[in-house]
């Protein structure tokens, strides 16, 4: 009876080790390997303003854009270079909190706002432009 009680908490004993090598040791590796890191490549500010939303847009010839909500409306970002691509006014009267909401869809750029003003309710842009400009198409506004 000894001998099996002995046995037993030998395998508890490699067990225990088992999981906390099975626990820990992927957690090791990813953060030797830079897997949590993330580095910043570049930082845009656009008027000091500071921003709300971003979206991603990668045109046919591969260019990627930036696209950020901010005071003025919604700012078009080269990647590459970090110039200015295009900007479309947006809403910024009325608002308890400045906040753009901002998709893609094929070569058009939808954004949303609850703010009134200029362009208030949905905005659609056309991008089939860039890299020359971006061609504003309409806002619809919508009551609450």
């Amino acid at each position: 009876m000894n001998i099996i009680i002995e046995q037993m908490k030998q395998y508890k004993q490699i067990l225990t080790i088992l999981t906390a090598l099975i626990l820990f040791l992927p957690f090791s590796i990813s953060a030797q390997s830079g897997f949590f890191e993330l580095d910043s490549l570049e930082t845009f500010q656009f008027g000091g303003t500071g921003g709300s939303d971003c979206w991603g847009y990668t045109a046919p010839d591969k260019t990627e854009y930036a696209i950020m909500g901010v005071f003025e409306g919604i700012v078009f970002v080269n990647t590459s270079d970090m110039s200015v691509a295009g900007l479309v006014e947006g809403p910024n009267l009325a608002c308890t909190a400045l906040w753009r909401d901002i998709k893609t869809y094929k070569n058009y750029c939808y954004s949303v706002s609850e703010c009134g003003g200029t362009n208030s309710g949905l905005s659609i842009i056309d991008l089939q432009y860039l890299p020359d400009s971006v061609h504003f198409v309409g806002a619809f506004a919508f009551d609450s």
